[in-house]
């Protein structure tokens, strides 16, 4: 069986007899008309004969007979892959680290130093924002008032880390020091794992029906990739931010950043957590109420 680039050598040497033939240039081989010869004197090599019409008439229809015998070629359409590859490279840059839905580019800046008025506490799981009469305006962790929507941002860092590490100085002789910042004292086994923010659980995301979240995640995790599921929300009309990664996005890599948008539109209990491999389990977890 031929091979493609067999088959196109054949298709140029075709093309090309048929054009000799078409220009009418025809010659007489030596012998093939003996009156000719003996009349002028001459050869025939030596001298060109008329055109034969019927000559090229009979090499266009072997022509066609044997072009006939092969499949006809498609080219690639080439206007249409690069309008399709344009369409890819669109929905990359739709769900980039700078991505604002339309629909929220009036009210959430792009730029994350703008968004500083809107940053969320780490540690709204460990009480100290309860009492809704004693926090700032821009805390999320509130009580909720139906069509009174705040913005809440959050910037999450995943690394590895060590349970009882240097953060916790003296923790197994002053249980004072296990309370400090950046000391995760787990089951009080020194142990490598995975944090948000150097915490465990990761922080608590709280906000009311309605809110809408933002979240910017660097990865710090050398030689690993991440993503966030929000386990619960429906992400209707957010499915690039749902975090599966190769599947609405692209895995994000280490030390990029990668912006979550989402409203917060499935009231209840619920969390969060990559979804690539192991990290779940080693510590990348936390509660999204």
């Amino acid at each position: 069986m031929l091979q493609r680039g067999h088959l196109l050598v054949l298709l140029v040497g075709l093309l090309a007899v048929q054009e000799i033939s078409a220009q009418g240039t025809t010659y007489v081989s030596r012998g093939s008309n003996s009156n000719d010869e003996t009349d002028s004197g001459q050869t025939a090599s030596n001298s060109p004969a008329a055109p034969n019409t019927q000559s090229s008439n009979n090499g266009n229809s072997y022509i066609s007979s044997m072009l006939s015998q092969f499949p006809k070629i498609s080219l690639p359409n080439i206007p249409a892959i690069v309008q399709s590859y344009q369409a890819y490279f669109n929905y990359l840059n739709k769900i980039a680290l700078n991505f604002v839905p339309e629909t929220e580019e009036k009210i959430l800046p792009r730029n994350s130093a703008a968004l500083t008025p809107y940053l969320q506490p780490d540690d709204v799981h460990r009480g100290s924002y309860d009492d809704p009469t004693k926090v700032a305006d821009n805390i999320c962790a509130r009580t909720c008032v139906r069509g009174q929507n705040k913005i809440c941002y959050y910037q999450f860092n995943f690394e590895p880390y060590t349970t009882l590490g240097q953060a916790c100085t003296d923790c197994l002789t002053n249980i004072t020091s296990c309370f400090a910042r950046g000391c995760v004292t787990g089951d009080g086994v020194e142990r490598s794992i995975l944090t948000n923010n150097r915490m465990l659980p990761s922080p608590s995301i709280q906000v009311c029906a309605g809110d809408t979240v933002v979240v910017d995640l660097k990865n710090k995790m050398g030689g690993r990739s991440t993503t966030i599921h929000w386990h619960g929300l429906r992400q209707l009309t957010t499915p690039y931010n749902d975090g599966v990664p190769m599947v609405t996005q692209c895995p994000i890599q280490e030390c990029d950043v990668f912006r979550y948008v989402m409203d917060a539109d499935m009231p209840g209990t619920l969390f969060y957590h990559p979804h690539d491999g192991l990290q779940k389990v080693d510590g990348l977890t936390g509660a999204f109420v």
